[in-house]
């Protein structure tokens, strides 16, 4: 009876790892979120047997019949599919061409970026290198409302025009910004700032808190790095 159940179990633990790496470039593993998982397809390209360029996508699978689940699942399927268009890309220009400094990468990863009890963030983290200078990193954000899984517009829950609220952001950037940096955001990008419409803005809710989130070159030069600041709703 014992021996049949030590069988049993090993060939249930067998089934579920054949399963797990059924695939050779996917993996699943449990994310922080409950009914949320994350999945990873690695990538790579050789030239005269020397890796020039990878990539790796991490996308996230909800597990739930519910209009937020078929939101989420959407939108990761819909950017697994861009990835890989830009995938080919990068790799036939590092197949293509003799780069001095390789490989290149072009990484993705979504996550949950938290939210509150009415909406749920998701953080999109983008690196690219394609031989440059430097690398170049980029976040963008969505969120989506838990009930209905539309998607939010800062419009909607800003509770003010859009100049006001530029204000509010101008505001809080002097305050977060390094010092050095001040002059070069008065003398370059304010006015560039002042222009922004809603659509423009890059935001996410964490800890029932509204983050409003700009890349690198956006409101100052590369060796700032990106600003995060908390506007008071």
């Amino acid at each position: 009876m014992k021996k049949t159940i030590k069988i049993t179990l090993l060939t249930l633990y067998i089934l579920i790892l054949t399963l797990a790496f059924s695939s050779p470039n996917t993996t699943l593993y449990a994310a922080s979120t409950p009914n949320i998982d994350t999945y990873k397809q690695k990538y790579s390209a050789k030239k005269k047997n020397k890796v020039v360029c990878e990539g790796e996508f991490k996308g996230l699978k909800m597990h739930r019949n519910s209009k937020l689940a078929k939101a989420v699942n959407s939108y990761s399927a819909k950017q697994l599919k861009t990835y890989k268009t830009e995938w080919k890309s990068l790799k036939d220009f590092s197949l293509g061409n003799d780069i001095e400094y390789t490989p290149c990468w072009l990484y993705e990863t979504l996550k949950i970026r938290d939210g509150n009890s009415k909406y749920l963030s998701i953080e999109d983290s983008n690196s690219e290198y394609s031989g440059g200078t430097h690398p170049f990193p980029y976040n963008r954000y969505v969120t989506f409302n838990k009930k209905t899984g539309k998607k939010v517009s800062l419009k909607s829950i800003a509770n003010c025009s859009t100049k006001k609220f530029t204000h509010k952001v101008i505001k809080r950037i002097y305050k977060k910004l390094p010092k050095e940096y001040l002059s070069t955001f008065n003398e370059s990008y304010k006015s560039y700032l002042l222009k922004y419409k809603f659509k423009n803005y890059n935001f996410y809710i964490k800890n029932n808190k509204l983050h409003i989130f700009f890349n690198v070159y956006e409101i100052g030069p590369y060796s700032m790095g990106v600003i995060d600041i908390v506007i008071k709703l």
